[in-house]
């Protein structure tokens, strides 16, 4: 609240209603977004997660670590990460620099965030996705769209496709 920003200053609200079906066109992909990457990167298993399947819970306590992962991811990467690229940056950089540097700007500190990957593909696909999202962000004045498919995407590419097999 420093910045006397409030939630809906944040995108945190519904948005325009209008435009409701870009935020969840945008959610749904989110699966296909994490498979794409997934193609880029090829991130090995980060844990080796107990039981038969560990991607369907079936109530046992050994799949708890993976549900656990997944929230941490969803909140984390979801939630967190858009509210601070998509929210708050954008917000503060749309007052000083304007609408279209600000979303450069954002973008540009969000792929720069990437790049311990050490890949020129990853980069560039996490560029046109900062800027997709941001473009859907202001378009809809709604963070939900982009933090879902934010979320999904990477619980795809680090808790399920590396589990997946060859």
């Amino acid at each position: 609240y420093a910045q006397r920003l409030h939630p809906r200053d944040v995108f945190l609200g519904i948005g325009r209603r209008r435009y409701i079906p870009f935020n969840v066109g945008l959610a749904v992909v989110g699966f296909l977004l994490g498979s794409l990457e997934f193609q880029i990167l090829h991130p090995a298993p980060c844990a080796a997660l107990p039981g038969p399947n560990p991607i369907l819970w079936s109530g046992d306590p050994g799949s708890e670590p993976f549900l656990i992962a997944v929230i941490v991811v969803f909140v984390a990467t979801g939630v967190v990460e858009e509210l601070i690229f998509r929210g708050i940056l954008l917000r503060t950089g749309i007052r000083v620099l304007g609408q279209r540097a600000a979303l450069l700007y954002v973008t540009l500190v969000f792929t720069a965030l990437h790049v311990g990957f050490l890949s020129a593909a990853e980069l560039l696909f996490v560029f046109f996705l900062g800027l997709l999202f941001g473009v859907i962000v202001l378009i809809t004045e709604s963070l939900w769209g982009a933090a879902v498919a934010h979320a999904t995407a990477n619980i795809a590419l680090y808790l399920i496709l590396p589990f997946m097999g060859p």
